[in-house]
């Protein structure tokens, strides 16, 4: 019938437009600030974490980013009608984007320290996400948290950029390609810091040179934001 036609149509180019959108138009930019993990696990879902982690022999930092989207999405739903929280139990409940993130986080690190996976996961929020270049005008999307998952030794351009939140609407969870700007590895209470170290100190052929110029000193170098590395493992 004509209706069905119509409705298979509009279904289509509906579904064709999410994924031009979520691919091509929509964009993270800086400036993106790493902040501390503040969720705290109830004991029942702990144990249900370290079960399944056992269970399934979660062995490498690509096959604990499986289990923690799996869990985040059993626990919460999406909304914004709610008080946040950064208490969790198995009881699935509403969250927004930082409370996506911080549990994906909280729940990750479980993993990656039962495990010894040598990796860490950082919430991270991001400014007004854009679509093909226009700033979403609600209040309520000010900005965006996601997660970056990071091996012990590496940095931003070795990382999983994760978000959590558009995985569980069916969107995919990898967003390397929408992430734009200077990613920071280093912020508040990130597990690994250590202080300045004189080795650190960038080396001159001559220590008495005199740079006359600042453009002269070598640059520091800074890690890109979206480049896959080798070093990344399945």
């Amino acid at each position: 019938m004509a209706w069905r036609r119509r409705v298979m149509w509009a279904v289509f180019f509906t579904g064709l437009f999410a994924v031009l959108v979520r691919w091509h138009g929509l964009r993270f930019g800086g400036p993106h600030e790493l902040l501390s993990s503040s969720a705290a696990l109830e004991p029942a879902l702990e144990r249900k974490v370290d079960r399944l982690a056992t269970s399934r022999n979660v062995d490498s930092p690509r096959k604990a980013i499986d289990l923690a989207l799996e869990l985040t999405s059993q626990c919460l739903r999406y909304g914004r009608d709610h008080r946040p929280s950064d208490q969790f139990d198995l009881g699935e409940r509403e969250a927004n984007d930082a409370e996506y993130s911080q549990l994906f986080s909280a729940i990750f690190n479980r993993i990656a320290d039962g495990r010894e996976l040598g990796a860490r996961a950082r919430p991270v929020r991001s400014e007004s996400p854009r679509v093909f270049g226009l700033r979403v005008p609600h209040p309520a999307f000010s900005h965006h948290d996601w997660v970056m998952v990071q091996p012990s030794s590496g940095t931003a351009a070795e990382s999983w950029f994760v978000d959590p939140t558009l995985h569980d609407a069916l969107m995919g969870w990898s967003i390397e390609g929408n992430v734009t700007g200077l990613v920071p590895v280093d912020g508040p209470s990130a597990p690994g810091d250590s202080e300045y170290d004189e080795q650190d100190e960038p080396v001159y052929d001559d220590p008495e040179d005199v740079y006359d110029e600042p453009s002269a000193r070598p640059p520091a170098e800074i890690p890109r934001a979206a480049k896959i590395s080798s070093r990344k493992k399945n």
